[in-house]
C-alpha cells in the first residue's frame, strides 16, 4: 500500500507541476506582446503614409513650375525669332539693336530652361526616390502587420489547444487524487487499527513475557539461562517498537508529502489522525529505547564472553547475529513438535493437509519465477478459479514487465523520475518477478467442511518491511488435498484469469505506443498506466 501510495503521489506531483508551468491563454503564451507589436507597427504605417502624402506636393509644385516656365521659355524665343526676322530685313546698322535684343531673349529663355532641368533633376533625384521608398517602406510594415495577425491567430488556437489538453491533465489529476485519498485513508485506518491492534497485543504479551522471566527464581546453573531469555526478549520487544516507529516515520513522511498536493480527498483523515500517528510513533520509539537500556543492563549482569558479544550487537542497535538459547520448556509445556496444527474447533488437521499447508508456506518465500513449477503439482488445475491458467500468464506477464521497462530506458523518458515509478507500479500491479514474498509463517489450517479448509500465513512483502496475511483455499480431491487458489490477501477477491489477460494486453499495448513515440511524456504514461489495474 505504502509503494502505491508513493508511486501515485510521485505521478500527482509531475502533473501538478506539468499544469502548473503550461501557459494556457493568450495572455501567458506573448498575445499581449503581439497585440502591442500590432499596435506599433499600425502607427508606423500611418506614419509612413503621411510622410508620403506630404511629399506629393512637393512633386506637384516642382511639375507646375516647370510647365509656367516652359510656356515663358517659349515666349520669349518666339519674341526673339519676330526680331530676328526684322532684322533680317534691314541694313546692318539698323537690325543691330534688333539683334541684340533677340540675344538677351534667347540667353533669358535659355536661362528658364536651365533652371527647369534643374527642378526637373531635383524632383527625380530626391522627391521620387523618397516617394517611391516611401511606398516600399509601407508594404513592408504592411506585410509585417500581416504576419502579426497570423501570429495571433496562431496563438490563440495554440491557447484553445492547451486549455482542452489542460483539461484532460486536471481530470487526470482529480483521478489520482482521488485514488491518493483513498489509499492514504486506507494506509490510515490499517495503522491505527489491525495494525496498532496487532501490535499492542504483540507489545502486552511480550512485556509480560518480560516481567514474569524477571521473576523466576532457580538455582545457580539456571541462572544464565534465565537471564539469556530476558535478554532475548527486551531484544524482540525493542526489533518490534523500532520497526513500528519506522514503519509510522515513513508513513508520516509519505502522507505528508501526498497533503502537500491539496485537493486530495485524505487530506482531512491526516490532519485528523497525524498527532496520533506522531504520538504512536514516540511512544514505539520510548518502548525500543526502554527495551534496549533494560538489555544492556541485563548483559551486563551476565558477564564473559557471551556479554560481550550481546553489547557489541546492542551498540549497533541491530538484533543478535545469532539468537540466545531460550529456556527449555517445563515439563508442563508441550514442545513445538507437540502442539497440535489447529483444525476446525480445534481439531487436529489431517497430516496431508498439514503437509501441504507447509509445503505452500515454503513455495511463498521464493523467487517469484521458481513459485510456478513449485506450485503447479499442489494445485487442483480445473478449480472454478484457474489458478493454473493464471500461473501460466506468470512468464508472460515478467517478460511484458521487461519490455516495458526497456522501453522506457530506450525513450525520451530514461531518466524521468515519474517513468521510473511508473515502471516499479507496474511490475507490483502485474506480480512480476522481484515484487514477491519474504519471510512467510503458517498461522493456521482451518477446515471449513470434511472437503474444504483454508490455509492462513503472513509473509513480508520485500524492499517494504510491511507484513501481510494471506489466505488460500484448498479442497480434498481424488488425489488428496489440493490447492483450489492462489494465495491473496486476506478479505481480497484474487484477480480473475480475463482480468489478467486484460493486463497482459494492455501491457503490450502501452509498450507497443511508447516505442512508436505515441507515448512520449509523463502524463500520457500516467493515463495509460492507470488502465492496467483489475477493474
Amino acid at each position: 500500500m505504502a509503494a502505491t501510495i508513493a508511486a501515485l503521489q510521485g505521478s500527482a506531483s509531475l502533473q501538478k507541476q506539468r499544469l502548473g508551468q503550461r501557459a494556457a491563454t493568450p495572455e501567458q503564451l506573448g498575445g499581449d506582446e503581439l497585440a502591442n507589436s500590432r499596435i506599433a507597427t499600425i502607427q508606423q504605417r500611418e506614419n509612413l503614409q503621411r510622410q508620403h502624402q506630404q511629399r506629393q506636393p512637393d512633386l506637384a509644385t516642382a511639375e507646375r513650375a516647370n510647365k509656367e516656365a516652359a510656356a515663358e521659355a517659349l515666349t520669349l524665343r518666339t519674341r526673339a525669332a519676330e526680331l530676328l526676322a526684322r532684322a533680317a530685313a534691314v541694313d546692318a546698322i539698323t537690325g543691330k539693336p534688333l539683334r541684340t535684343e533677340a540675344a538677351e531673349l534667347d540667353h533669358r529663355a535659355a536661362g528658364i530652361e536651365a533652371a527647369m532641368e534643374r527642378r526637373g533633376a531635383e524632383a527625380d533625384m530626391y522627391v521620387r526616390l523618397e516617394l517611391a521608398n516611401l511606398s516600399l517602406e509601407t508594404e513592408g510594415v504592411s506585410a509585417q502587420v500581416d504576419a502579426i495577425d497570423s501570429e495571433i491567430e496562431r496563438v490563440h488556437a495554440l491557447a484553445t489547444h492547451r486549455r482542452e489538453h489542460d483539461e484532460a491533465g486536471e481530470e487526470t489529476l482529480h483521478t489520482l487524487n482521488e485514488r491518493l485519498g483513498e489509499a492514504s485513508v486506507a494506509l490510515i485506518d490499517s495503522l491505527t487499527g489491525p495494525l496498532r491492534e496487532n501490535y499492542d497485543t504483540t507489545i502486552a504479551t511480550l512485556q509480560q513475557a518480560a516481567q514474569s522471566a524477571s521473576k523466576v527464581q532457580g538455582d545457580r546453573s539456571s541462572k544464565e539461562g534465565d537471564l539469556l531469555a530476558q535478554i532475548q526478549v527486551q531484544v524482540v520487544l525493542m526489533n518490534i517498537a523500532r520497526t513500528r516507529a519506522d514503519m509510522l516515520a515513513r508513513s508520516i513522511r509519505l502522507l505528508g508529502a501526498v497533503a502537500t498536493l491539496g485537493q486530495t480527498p485524505g487530506a482531512g483523515k491526516w490532519i485528523e489522525s497525524r498527532q496520533v500517528l506522531q504520538q504512536d510513533r514516540k511512544a514505539a520509539d520510548a518502548i525500543a529505547t526502554r527495551a534496549r537500556a533494560e538489555a544492556v543492563t541485563l548483559t551486563g549482569s551476565l558477564g564473559g564472553e557471551a556479554a560481550a558479544m550481546l553489547l557489541g550487537q546492542l551498540d549497533g542497535s541491530g538484533p543478535p547475529a545469532e539468537e540466545p538459547p531460550s529456556a527449555a520448556p517445563t515439563p508442563d509445556e508441550p514442545t513445538p513438535d507437540e502442539l497440535p496444527a489447529g483444525g476446525a474447533d480445534g481439531a487436529s488437521v489431517d497430516p496431508e493437509l498439514d503437509t501441504l499447508a507447509t509445503s505452500l508456506v515454503s513455495i511463498i518465500g521464493m523467487p517469484k519465477s521458481e513459485q510456478v513449477a513449485a506450485l503447479r503439482p499442489l494445485m487442483k488445475c480445473d478449480a472454478p478459479s484457474q489458478p493454473c491458467a493464471i500461473m501460466d500468464l506468470d512468464a508472460d506477464l515478467n517478460k511484458a514487465v521487461t519490455d516495458f521497462a526497456a522501453a522506457i530506458e530506450a525513450s525520451p523518458l530514461a531518466n524521468d523520475p515519474g517513468a521510473a515509478m511508473m515502471a516499479t507500479a507496474v511490475q507490483s500491479m502485474a506480480g512480476a518477478d522481484g515484487s514477491g514474498m519474504a519471510q512467510a509463517t503458517l498461522e493456521g489450517v482451518q477446515q471449513s467442511g470434511p472437503d474444504t479448509a483454508t490455509i492462513t500465513c503472513t509473509a513480508t512483502i520485500e524492499d517494504l518491511g510491511i507484513p501481510m496475511t494471506l489466505e488460500t483455499p484448498a479442497e480434498l480431491t481424488a488425489d488428496g488435498w489440493k490447492l483450489t487458489g492462489l494465495p491473496a490477501p486476506a478479505g481480497t477477491p484474487p484477480p480473475t484469469l480475463a482480468q489478467m489477460q486484460n493486463v497482459l494486453s494492455s501491457l503490450n499495448a502501452i509498450t507497443s505506443k511508447i516505442q512508436s513515440g505515441e507515448i512520449a511524456d509523463t502524463a500520457s504514461l500516467q493515463q495509460a498506466v492507470m488502465t492496467l489495474a483489475p477493474q
